[in-house]
């Protein structure tokens, strides 16, 4: 009997849980009994008042932090990077690619009158005949390391004087026995450098002028501040510019010849620069882009009048500021 006793009241919920377990758990969650958190179980809700749904995170909707950093990383693209500014330069203002120098000067056959060196050295001593009349009056020599004065270059022979400007009194002697190639190769190398330096100015200040919001075209106007009120009264009325950018006053200076190097028809643009200072002085300034021609050939460039009380005071390389001459 003890047995059958322990057997109903131990046994038997046990046995009957485990077979009913599954109809139970369906009861509990029915009545919400199960599957609340311990907040939900443990509060009950205040009489009246609605069940708060739990908020669904929208799956597609961004933070606004990070709305912000797409904002802000996308990039403007009306605004040039300055690698994009610095290719856009190079474009406009390229490197010249100099020629060796020997085909400049045709292999020493046709070297510009203006690239001969004032005097050479001698290396080998040189005979000197004065003529008059088709006739020999006079002789004299130049010995090894004295100083000589060119007259004319033909073929591989160099006549030369003994004095600057003489004529009358001269003699030949082979260019190799002088240090005239030596001298034109080294005025060579300083022009190439002058050029290079022109560029890479050039390349500086608009550089500086597209980052500062300048326009890109050549032609565009750089604004500048306005002169003080003493510094107005010295410079007179700014001159003009015409519908197609030129500037009558720079016009008269190029024609009166004031400048000789800068000829209107190898003009390629005009640029108006307004009021500006120049080596401490102030002017009106405009530029002209134009082909040079120089010692050792064609060069592109940029020229600037220095304009004050109605007339150009003289021009300069953009860039440089050496005087043009």
């Amino acid at each position: 009997m003890r047995t059958l006793f322990y057997l109903l009241v131990f046994i038997a919920p046990t046995a009957l849980v485990l077979i009913y377990r599954e109809q139970i758990r369906t009861y509990l969650e029915e009545q919400g009994l199960l599957g609340r958190t311990p907040t939900e179980r443990t509060t009950p809700a205040q009489p009246g008042s609605a069940p708060t749904p739990s908020p669904t995170p929208s799956p597609t909707a961004p933070s606004t932090s990070s709305t912000a950093e797409s904002i802000s990383s996308t990039p403007d693209p009306t605004v040039l990077s300055s690698a994009d500014i610095e290719s856009q330069v190079a474009d406009k203002y390229p490197l010249p690619n100099f020629a060796s120098l020997e085909s400049r000067v045709g292999n020493w056959r046709k070297v510009p009158k203006n690239a001969y060196p004032k005097v050479v050295t001698l290396k080998k001593a040189v005979d000197l005949e004065l003529m008059i009349n088709g006739k020999v009056g006079g002789k004299s020599t130049l010995r090894i390391g004295q100083q000589a004065y060119p007259v004319s270059l033909e073929g591989s022979q160099l006549t030369v004087s003994g004095n600057p400007g003489n004529t009358t009194m001269t003699g030949s002697i082979p260019l190799d026995d002088t240090d005239f190639k030596d001298q034109v190769r080294k005025t060579y190398d300083t022009w190439k450098h002058r050029q290079e330096s022109r560029v890479r100015k050039l390349r500086k200040a608009e550089i500086q002028r597209l980052l500062a919001g300048g326009e890109s075209e050549a032609a565009a106007s750089i604004s500048a501040p306005p002169p003080s009120s003493a510094s107005a009264s010295a410079l007179g009325e700014e001159p003009a510019v015409n519908t197609d950018g030129t500037v009558q006053i720079m016009i008269d200076s190029i024609k009166s010849s004031a400048v000789k190097e800068i000829k209107l028809g190898q003009i390629q643009y005009w640029r108006w620069n307004g009021y500006e200072e120049v080596d401490g002085k102030d002017y009106y300034t405009g530029v002209v882009g134009y082909t040079a021609s120089t010692i050792f050939g064609e060069i592109k460039t940029e020229g600037k009048a220095l304009i004050r009380g109605g007339k150009v005071i003289k021009w300069i390389y953009n860039g440089s500021e050496e005087e043009i001459k």
